[in-house]
């Protein structure tokens, strides 16, 4: 016994019904789509992050407490295999703009002089800060909350609300560029050095080397690469967007069973007169599962 028909004249008798269907499907098919679509968007701006504060180092020392002082670069910066090296300074900030906009930021404290011997990025628009009331920002951040160069900023830090002047824009770049020891209140300190060796298959004795140079409260080690260091970030946020895919996952499933049950407990009486007439539960099943193929 043929079933399509009642398969086709059921879909066709009750459009309403069927367009729920689809868009029950839609929703939960969506659901998961976006989950994963969020996840591998993040992923990829950690990457860009990272990558861009990176850079062309070989080798960084990081500070795991307050910050070392900033008389270990000279330290570090007199080694023979040493070619470059970079200080920093990494911190949070509220940023407000002077047309109302607010945005939490990083800023990343740099030498505007040296700088670009270790991190590689254009300077778009603009001049690089020649003072301490000066700062560059990344163009894409800048273009968000609508940003020019000749804009002045406040920024919310520990010292207090703090005006700046937009004097540049750069891509790539982690954020702001300011006189970080001095807005965040750390003295002469730093949190790390981004380094560049001479000879690249040196990086191990020179890393050992350094590590009788540098305070005992700071690390050094060579750079990792841009993927563990991106699942050491990413392994808390990840975790989370892993369990909202399985939350979507069980809502899309949740939504398309129920809606399907409503759909064959609607026909219950139909489904009955056909196993009378001696239709099997197999040709009853498959008509079922053909209708949904079809939606």
């Amino acid at each position: 016994m043929g079933l399509e028909r009642f398969s086709w004249r059921e879909i066709c008798a009750r459009p309403l019904r069927v367009f729920l269907t689809f868009l029950s499907i839609t929703i939960g098919v969506g659901a998961v789509e976006a989950v994963l679509l969020a996840t591998a968007t993040t992923r990829q701006a950690q990457r860009d992050i990272i990558k861009t504060i990176s850079g062309k180092a070989d080798i960084e020392i990081v500070a795991s407490g307050t910050g070392f002082p900033y008389a270990t670069l000279k330290e570090v910066a007199n080694d023979p295999e040493v070619e470059a090296a970079v200080p920093g300074l990494k911190r949070s900030a509220s940023l407000q703009t002077s047309n109302g906009r607010k945005a939490d930021t990083q800023v990343l404290g740099i030498d505007p002089r040296i700088d670009q011997s270790v991190r590689d990025y254009k300077l778009v628009e603009g001049q690089m800060p020649a003072s301490l009331k000066q700062v560059v920002l990344d163009t894409s951040f800048a273009k968000s909350l609508l940003i020019q160069v000749g804009d002045s900023i406040k920024m919310r830090t520990r010292s207090g609300l703090e005006e700046y002047t937009v004097v540049g824009l750069v891509q790539p770049s982690a954020g702001a560029s300011v006189a970080a020891q001095r807005i965040f209140k750390t003295g002469n300190n730093i949190d790390q050095i981004q380094i560049v060796v001479k000879d690249k298959e040196q990086i191990e004795k020179t890393v050992e080397r350094l590590r009788e140079t540098v305070p005992a409260d700071a690390s050094v080690r060579p750079v990792r690469t841009s993927n563990s260091l991106t699942q050491e970030t990413m392994f808390a946020p990840q975790n989370g967007l892993h369990m909202a895919i399985a939350f979507a996952v069980i809502i899309a499933m949740f939504i398309i069973y129920n809606t399907f049950q409503m759909a064959v407990g609607e026909r219950r009486k139909q489904l009955g007169i056909l196993r009378a007439i001696g239709a099997t539960p197999s040709q009853i099943q498959w008509m079922i599962l053909r209708e949904s193929i079809w939606i």
